[in-house]
């Protein structure tokens, strides 16, 4: 999104390529057991009981080049039984990578380095038929491709460019891909890339107008062009899209449209053929978050979850567009993507959890809040102050078997163009009543990472990936838990927006 480009460092260059690396990787091991809550620099608080109950150990810590802005996904490409971690990095006008990551003790596996920035989350499918998932990512501005990488050794296995030189592709931003039916017949999912900034004239700024974001359709085994969209409305899309499949086997696609400044709407479109089924307008800023789509009431119909960038969160009926509710917080921006979960046991819709920032770019100085919300009614549940400049989406999991969820989350304690310069800090929140905090971990380094959740050695403690800018770290809890793991980190573990009935 380009009104972060204030967190980012002058243009640098580096060799683009594979690098393997397989020891000597920087590794902080921390074997002791630390308090969450040691004084270490964290805020005071005033009410003891307030002081978090769970402590965690940082089982390994990994020096990764410009994190924070890609999150985690894990799948086993070692084939040790522990899922690995893929991970992007870079600032924008200077270089960027992916990295693998080996779950079980955080040495490099492999990485590839590029020319720009990766900020997108990787997507994980098996393309070329080894039984070992493979890495599809876009990058942004200075080259503007979409890649697709043998989740073995990192190898290029096709990209956007390379397949369809005949196509004119921007050099503009790529977001996080997701899986799309197959389309060409060749038993593999497809998928979808949405490509969205800049300008017509970059020449002359002033007079030039933004332009239309891009959907490409590929073939995931080849990069094969099989349908392009520009978006309708002629506006630009940062928003991860969703996608659904209905009752007769037909697909629609949910986008969002708009930015940071300028207003936009929801889109319904039938795919592939992309057709519009209705529209939903925002007020003054446009859909920066991704879209999610969730059955609420169990009536078989998705309903859309949309947060528009002025602080309003919105449920839409799947079927029509209407709003059914909203929830407003004037003064204040959003970036993240919201999460579904049980925070109110009077009834059994699921409710939502929100971060949002006060302030207007770039002025972020004063807090950020967590909401939680009636996913039936839009009212606020509860709410509190929580750091500084949020980003970050939220880890959903009923980590103590009481039926309410418990919140995994990331925010920052401040703002600057230096992200190093910046602590953030990694919290678990009680799902009951006043929303304790029970965990709360402090870092160098400003994040807009997801927190990803899961067991990955299967001894029943919660594992907890994290990466705070320049860094990818994994921490474990000290005991064992009754967790059970409901939204395991950025847009889940499908990617595609769906947030299932339970």
């Amino acid at each position: 999104m380009g009104n972060l480009s204030a967190m980012h460092a002058p243009l640098s260059t580096h060799p683009p390529g594979p690098e393997r690396h397989l020891g000597g990787l920087a590794l902080t091991l921390v074997l002791a057991l630390v308090p969450a809550c040691a004084d270490d620099g964290q805020e005071s608080r005033d009410d003891a009981a307030e002081a978090p109950s769970l402590r965690a150990r940082i089982v390994w810590n990994a020096d990764v080049p410009k994190t924070g802005r890609s999150s985690p996904r894990l799948t086993d490409l070692t084939g040790d039984g522990i899922p690995d971690v893929v991970i992007g990095g870079g600032q924008e006008r200077t270089e960027g990578s992916i990295s693998v990551l080996n779950g079980a003790d955080g040495q490099l596996v492999w990485r590839r380095l590029y020319y720009d920035e990766v900020y997108a989350t990787a997507l994980l499918m098996d393309v070329n038929a080894d039984d070992v998932p493979d890495v599809i990512i876009g990058r942004r501005k200075l080259a503007g491709d979409l890649d697709c990488l043998d989740g073995r050794n990192g190898e290029e296995l096709w990209t956007l460019s390379g397949t369809n030189p005949d196509e004119h592709i921007p050099k503009t931003h790529f977001n996080s891909c997701i899986p799309a039916p197959d389309l060409d017949g060749d038993g593999l999912p497809d998928l979808i890339g949405l490509q969205s900034g800049g300008r017509d004239r970059p020449d002359k700024p002033e007079k030039a107008k933004r332009l239309p974001a891009r959907v490409w359709v590929l073939s995931s085994a080849t990069g094969e062009l099989l349908h392009k969209y520009l978006t309708v409305d002629r506006l630009e899309s940062y928003s991860v899209p969703a996608l659904q499949q209905l009752p007769d086997g037909s697909h629609q696609l949910f986008l969002g449209t708009g930015g940071e400044t300028l207003p936009g709407h929801v889109l319904c479109l039938d795919f592939p053929s992309f057709e519009e089924r209705w529209r939903f307008a925002s007020d003054t800023k446009g859909f920066v978050a991704g879209l999610l789509l969730h059955d609420f009431e169990g009536s078989g119909r998705n309903d859309v979850i949309a947060t528009a960038f002025d602080g309003v969160l919105s449920r839409l009926h799947g079927e029509t567009g209407e709003e059914l509710w909203r929830m407003e917080r004037p003064g204040f921006e959003v970036y993240s993507t919201p999460g579904l979960g049980r925070f109110d046991d009077s009834d059994d819709v699921l409710d939502l959890v929100l971060t949002l920032t006060e302030g207007t770019w770039p002025d972020y100085s004063s807090r950020a809040i967590i909401v939680w919300v009636d996913g039936a009614t839009g009212e606020v549940l509860e709410e509190r102050d929580y750091g500084v400049m949020a980003s970050s989406s939220p880890a959903i999991l009923d980590l103590d078997g009481d039926g309410l969820d418990e919140v995994v989350h990331a925010t920052n304690l401040g703002f600057s163009p230096y992200p190093s310069k910046v602590q953030s800090v990694l919290s678990i929140f009680d799902g009951g009543p006043g929303k304790r905090e029970l965990l709360r971990r402090e870092f160098n380094g400003w994040t807009a990472v997801s927190p990803w959740i899961g067991d990955l050695d299967g001894n029943r403690r919660l594992d907890i990936v994290h990466a705070p800018f320049g860094s990818t770290m994994r921490l474990e809890l000290k005991e064992p838990t009754r967790h059970r793991i409901f939204w395991n980190g950025y847009r889940g573990e499908s990617l595609d927006g769906i947030v299932p009935r339970r």
